[in-house]
């Protein structure tokens, strides 16, 4: 069997064609959106579902919250009252600040014996959306919707 000459050289010239290196990109190119268009097709529902995440994270990363040690020390007050069965009887001292989601309170602590206990604690405030669930809850679209448009 013999080839001719003709045949020889289109292989050539097809051998030529696929070591460009714009012809490779745009193939790959081609050939990845392809295999992603086929993916999201087949698995639509899992996607559409985690959509709300990839935004959410999308939010967080380019667009943080801003920080506001006022309302962040507010906020912090409210749940150190509300860890004792009678907010009257404690007095706080003293706070500072533990990073941006902490606070760290002196306070006396009156016992219904009368004694005086002084003691530090610890707050911590998830005020940022990525904290507030905490892993505590099951968060929902709506509820991190929610989340990530509050302004405190």
């Amino acid at each position: 069997m013999t080839l001719n000459n003709s045949f020889i050289k289109d292989r050539k010239t097809l051998l030529c064609i696929f070591q460009s290196r714009l012809y490779r990109l745009g193939l790959s190119v081609f050939v990845l959106f392809l295999l992603s268009s086929i993916l999201f097709s087949q698995h639509a529902a899992g996607i559409g579902h985690k959509a709300w995440l990839v935004s959410w994270a999308y939010a967080d990363i380019f667009h943080p919250p801003e920080y506001h040690a006022e309302k962040v020390e507010i906020i912090a007050r409210k749940k150190l009252y509300a860890q004792f069965d009678d907010p009257r009887t404690i007095q706080i001292l003293s706070h500072r600040p533990f990073g941006e989601e902490g606070v760290i309170y002196t306070i006396q602590h009156f016992k219904p014996d009368g004694s005086i206990l002084q003691t530090e604690k610890l707050v911590w405030v998830h005020w940022k959306p990525w904290t507030m669930n905490n892993a505590t809850t099951t968060l929902h679209e709506a509820d991190a919707r929610q989340l990530v448009n509050a302004r405190f």
